[in-house]
């Protein structure tokens, strides 16, 4: 009997074990709330991007008018200088509607992997800047046209690469924000 009450006590005293998914807590909102930022960032980037990339390359597209031929009437010119603008319009508005949607997904993933691997780990280091890139860039290498032979090439070279370019930048990141961090402790507070 004593020695079960005493199993029981020890059991009551002992720490719960911490759930490190727990949506409630407050580094998994702030994950939250950082990848959503980064990610419509990301969004609107890709969307300004492509709309001038778009725009850029229809303005150096135009077809044959009628205007230039000189038979034609007013009115015949007025309808095709009318569809000349309303193609082009629509080009940059897929362009625009492209490109954010691409910029977006692959800031999204990039950023959801670093914040996600932050958590699982417990530990937010240059390595998670470097998987995460490279993850994102082998998916980047997936999506690309060619044959499959081609994807697969490009797919490794973008794991490398990302590797490559994650872990400096990764590590200017934890350096960055251990110094931001250490300067928040030392600041004077507001009150005084």
């Amino acid at each position: 009997m004593d020695q079960q009450s005493t199993t029981m006590a020890a059991a009551e005293e002992a720490p719960a074990p911490v759930d490190r998914f727990d949506l409630n807590s407050k580094r998994v909102q702030d994950a939250f709330e950082d990848w959503g930022s980064k990610t419509t960032i990301g969004i609107v980037a890709g969307m300004i991007f492509g709309g001038l990339k778009e725009g850029r390359a229809s303005a150096h597209w135009q077809p044959f008018l009628p205007s230039q031929a000189g038979s034609s009437t007013w009115n015949e010119r007025q309808r095709v200088w009318r569809n000349v603008w309303e193609q082009r319009f629509v080009r940059v508005a897929g362009g625009t509607v492209s490109g954010g949607a691409k910029l977006g997904f692959f800031t999204s993933m990039y950023c959801g992997l670093q914040h996600a691997l932050a958590i699982y780990r417990d530990v937010d280091d240059a390595f998670n800047t470097a998987i995460a890139a490279s993850a994102t860039a082998a998916t980047l290498g997936l999506v690309l046209p060619g044959s499959l032979r081609w994807r697969l090439r490009t797919s490794s070279l973008g794991i490398v690469l990302g590797a490559v370019a994650g872990l400096p930048i990764g590590y200017i990141q934890t350096s960055l924000n251990k110094k931001a961090e250490e300067l928040m402790k030392n600041a004077p507070s507001p009150s005084s």
